[in-house]
């Protein structure tokens, strides 16, 4: 899913960002820490790779100045930003969700008998069903 791609670095960034305007008894030397993650959370969340870490002794220095509840805010607000781009993609293109039997689309296809089958025709005498990584069409009442 790329449009979900730098969110949580961008989400960083502006809990980072409030957490320095907030925080007037940060130390100058916490304070050019955090505005140097901001920086490179921004320049990652903007599609910027293999930037060298602000600091290569504590790669992500930044959790560290982050609390368990900004944290989680962060997680989240990312899982529901993931979330919502999954459904839309779904929606719009459809996935293997389209082959169940609460599938999105209906599925057209060929028995193998010379009938065709539209899945979401109940009155067929077919079904489709996914096992594992594969579609199968079987005749109904020929597995119990």
């Amino acid at each position: 899913m790329a449009a979900t791609s730098g969110h949580q670095e961008k989400l960083t960034a502006e809990v980072l960002q409030r957490k320095l305007a907030q925080s007037p008894n940060l130390s100058p030397q916490e304070r050019r820490n955090i505005q140097e993650d901001i920086q490179w959370l921004n320049a990652t969340a903007g599609g910027a790779r293999n930037l060298p870490q602000p600091d290569p002794k504590q790669p992500q220095r930044w959790l560290l100045e982050l609390t368990d509840a900004e944290q989680m805010e962060i997680n989240g607000a990312n899982n529901q930003f993931a979330n919502d781009v999954h459904a839309k993609c779904e929606a719009q293109y459809g996935g293997m969700s389209q082959f169940s039997g609460n599938g999105r689309r209906p599925v057209r296809g060929h028995t193998g008998d010379g009938s065709d089958f539209l899945s979401e025709n109940q009155n067929l005498p077919y079904f489709c069903e996914t096992r594992g990584s594969s579609f199968i069409i079987t005749k109904k009442n020929a597995i119990s």
